[in-house]
């Protein structure tokens, strides 16, 4: 599933995570049962982290190939269940689990910027799918955040949006150099109705 572009750039960001030790955490994926994700869903959070890395394990396999690492941004505590922190995070498919990228405190500069970007939209979700790409070769392919908005969408619970952002509001990504960066991202977003 991953090529060798993805593969380095994925080496690249879990080196230079704020953490000496980047913190990972497991996550159940069912790589073999297409889209059976009843019942790992819980009404406390916006999504539990196991249906979150079986969204973003489906989501990779569409978006691997063109070099796009979908992260991962909360930007509230307990957002994710059973994932307490705000911060970034990345899958790591291979095995089964998420790594904590970084926090708030670590890149206060990129928060902000999301942060403003989700204020711009009128969005009130506190947890973002970025879309990372290398900005001197391509934009980013928008069926990425078509395909994400699919996979909610089995969920009946929650939904997506997105914002595709102008070249001069495209958001440099901390761990990297400054040819990555963010312009495309999908608001995960709760129903209307559903009790939180």
């Amino acid at each position: 599933m991953r090529n060798s572009n993805y593969q380095m750039i994925f080496n690249q960001l879990t080196e230079n995570a704020s953490n000496k030790y980047p913190v990972s955490i497991p996550c159940l994926i069912l790589k073999d049962i297409e889209h059976d994700y009843e019942g790992l869903q819980n009404n406390f959070h916006i999504i539990d982290k196991d249906v979150l890395g079986q969204i973003m394990y489906e989501l990779l396999r569409s978006t691997a190939s063109d070099g796009c690492i979908p992260i991962i941004i909360s930007l509230g505590d307990n957002t994710i269940n059973r994932m307490e922190s705000r911060g970034v995070y990345v899958l790591d498919s291979v095995n089964n689990r998420f790594i904590y990228l970084f926090g708030a405190e670590d890149h206060k500069n990129f928060f902000n910027k999301i942060d403003k970007a989700r204020s711009e939209a009128n969005i009130s979700t506190s947890l973002i799918i970025g879309y990372l790409h290398e900005s001197g070769n391509h934009r980013v392919d928008l069926n990425h955040a078509d395909t994400l908005n699919h996979l909610l969408d089995l969920h009946g619970n929650i939904h997506g949006e997105y914002t595709l952002l102008d070249y001069t509001e495209e958001i440099n990504f901390p761990l990297l150099n400054e040819k990555f960066k963010l312009s495309l991202l999908s608001w995960v977003i709760r129903n209307a109705g559903v009790k939180l």
